[in-house]
């Protein structure tokens, strides 16, 4: 929760942030004499703890600075009179107010003046990557840190942007999904400084670092630079998991596809009523919440084996996001594996994702994971991790297959649990 604070106190002067909070306090003080302000506070207070953790940068919050220095006007102005019994009836007590304007004052003067000797660690890392990466164009670099552009933009070669809460084997899933188009897949995170790292070797990748620098003078926390590249030894194929094929190598109809889904289709999407159209038998799609715009395009079909699958796929394509899922729910547990082989035209984007169910069958929720942009045309394997939190270990859940734009084929689903 505190961490949610960070963009709010760099909004403005740090001092003015301390000193509205204890302005704040005076004015609990003071409740009953100043009862349409201390409301007005609390109800303000209330709506910003409500939205703190969404807001991503200071600059986001940076008209907070005006109730700061209006709260801090008003300790200074109360403090006469707020603590007597700190302070007694003497002449520091009556320039109290004044102390505290000048502590204010050369509080933002010494902020202004502090420097960070770290503060270019965007600029090292990304250039780090640059000179790590001389002569080979053909790499990508993923950005577990809201400064992407800046990094993406002194390293000079394509950056995609990943959740900064990602765990270490989830990285290593990430970097493998990208090796077979890259040569070279470089991550950026931010690591406590003096333990382990969350990266670490997982399934057929191994990661070493190349650059590591520290933040801010606290040194409590640095930016690292990793290379990650194919491994030429695997880990054993028994991690304790059970396979699962939720593939299907049967077809079926349009009106049992429709009997699997949610909602129905549009009448503009014409696609789905052409005859003999071949369905995925078990799968059906989210008429009513995923995507399938009348403008869209949407086309889903299941298709024979070919010489790239050598079997059954299901084609997907559409300008905008379209969604299916399976009609069988499966137990959460602990955790999962997602595998899934694909191929696709370049530039194409899926996103596969879950579906929550109770013990009854009644839908809780759903949960998308990040989203994978096909950099150019091939056959490629895709894994994803499935981790549950203790609340959901006994509920179940739904396999979904989401296609933001382009066209894609799927085949060989496997769920390993």
């Amino acid at each position: 929760m505190i961490v949610h604070f960070t963009p709010v106190i760099k909004s403005g002067f740090e001092p003015f942030f301390y000193a509205s909070l204890a302005g704040l306090v005076v004015l609990a003080m003071y409740r009953r004499k100043y009862r349409l302000w201390f409301w007005g506070a609390l109800f303000f207070a209330g709506m910003l703890l409500w939205r703190i953790r969404y807001i991503g940068s200071h600059r986001y919050a940076v008209l907070l600075i005006l109730p700061m220095i209006f709260f801090s006007v008003f300790l200074m102005m109360q403090s006469e009179t707020a603590f007597p019994r700190l302070l007694p009836e003497t002449k520091w007590r009556k320039r109290l107010p004044h102390l505290l304007g000048a502590a204010l004052f050369l509080g933002c003067v010494g902020q202004v003046l502090h420097i960070n000797p770290y503060g270019d660690f965007p600029i090292r890392c990304g250039q780090a990557v640059a000179r790590d990466a001389a002569g080979n164009p053909n790499a990508v670099l993923l950005v577990y840190n809201k400064r992407m552009a800046q990094f993406g933009y002194y390293a000079g070669v394509e950056s995609i942007r990943q959740p900064v809460n990602s765990t270490g084997e989830q990285m290593g899933m990430t970097a493998e999904n990208y090796l077979p188009f890259y040569d070279a897949v470089y991550l950026i995170l931010d690591e406590p400084a003096g333990r382990d790292s969350p990266v670490r070797r997982f399934g057929p990748v191994e990661c070493r670092r190349i650059f590591s620098s520290y933040k801010n003078i606290r040194k409590k926390e640095q930016c690292t630079v990793w290379r990650c590249s194919a491994s030429d030894s695997r880990p054993p194929e028994n991690d304790g998991l059970e396979e699962k094929n939720i593939w299907t190598e049967q077809a079926c109809e349009l009106p049992e596809f429709l009997a699997a889904s949610f909602g129905t289709p549009p009448g503009e999407l014409t696609f789905f009523r052409r005859k003999n159209l071949k369905l995925p038998l078990g799968w059906g799609a989210n008429f009513a919440h995923g995507g399938y715009a009348p403008d869209s395009g949407a086309e889903v079909e299941w298709l024979p084996g070919d010489k790239a699958s050598e079997q059954a796929e299901i084609r997907m394509k559409s300008v905008s996001p379209i969604l299916i899922s399976t009609q069988e729910s499966f137990p959460c547990g602990k955790r999962g594996l997602l595998q899934f082989s694909y191929r696709g035209v370049a530039g194409s984007e899926f996103q596969p994702g879950i579906y929550l169910y109770n013990e009854k069958d009644q839908y809780i929720g759903y949960r998308l994971f990040p989203s994978f942009t096909i950099p150019k045309e091939g056959t490629a394997r895709y894994s994803q991790q499935l981790v549950f939190s203790p609340a959901e270990e006994k509920m179940k859940f739904r396999v979904c297959l989401s296609l933001l734009r382009g066209e894609v084929w799927y085949w060989d689903l496997q769920l390993r649990q």
